[in-house]
């Protein structure tokens, strides 16, 4: 799948990746992939590319502190004190809308974020990318929200944006690196991951749509998306629009 979304790609762009990952029986994975530009003759996306590039090129200094734990970085790494969330949910029941008040955070001060970074080919040249994956059951309150979530699944449309948090002037104005709209997933249409599903890297990865923020407009909500789940048992899936 990587390699599929990097073929309509120049080097002159990377991909962006989010993994959420929600345990339970079975677990769900829910991937959204962006392309980022590395220049561009707007100023404020110029600014934008410098400070993406920041973030993405700063050296993976682990915390392994456990076996198999790879990608985990320290809570003050600049990564996890930049990367933002703005979850706003736009239709749903009030107990949802209280659980999920539409206030930006900081997801990495919030759960344990793991990165990986890598490159794939295309036929214009190599392609980088950047993985976050997002463990939502590291944090028991994050864990409980996102429950309640699941379960009004099918009478909710959450608008999700993705930012890196500007701190110093020259980072400004703030830029959305891309947004979901889930819109009333049925969580019983899911596909199975199964076991020859190809991995981006030696933990977790596991396709689910390209958003390319360059390509498709917020207003247009025609990107198509897939929820997957480990577990062969039951299945997810999703409507999510850029």
């Amino acid at each position: 799948r990587l390699k599929s979304l990097a073929a309509g790609l120049s080097p002159q762009f990377s991909i962006f990746m989010v993994n959420f990952q929600m345990p339970g029986a079975p677990a769900i994975i829910m991937v959204g992939y962006w392309s980022i530009p590395s220049s561009s003759s707007s100023h404020s996306i110029e600014r934008f590319a410098k400070l993406y590039e920041k973030f993405s090129n700063l050296p993976l200094t682990e915390e392994k502190s456990r076996e198999n734990e790879g990608g985990r970085l320290p809570s003050d790494d600049f990564r996890n004190q930049r990367l933002k969330l703005l979850p706003i949910i736009v239709e749903g029941p009030t107990m949802a809308k209280k659980s999920i008040d539409g206030a930006a955070f900081l997801i990495g001060q919030k759960v344990t974020c793991r990165y990986f970074k890598g490159s794939c080919l295309s036929p214009a040249g190599s392609i980088s990318y950047l993985e976050v994956d997002i463990d939502i059951g590291s944090s028991q309150v994050a864990y409980k929200s996102a429950s309640l979530v699941k379960g009004l699944a099918r009478a909710l449309t959450i608008d999700l944006g993705v930012c890196i948090q500007a701190e110093e002037e020259w980072e400004l104005p703030e830029l959305l690196i891309g947004c979901l709209c889930i819109n009333h997933i049925d969580i019983n249409l899911a596909v199975p991951l199964s076991e020859g599903s190809t991995v981006v890297h030696d933990q977790m990865s596991f396709p689910a749509y390209m958003s390319d923020a360059e390509i498709k407009s917020t207003d247009e909500r025609k990107c198509d998306s897939t929820l997957f789940d480990d577990d062969d048992d039951d299945d997810d899936d999703d409507d999510d629009d850029d």
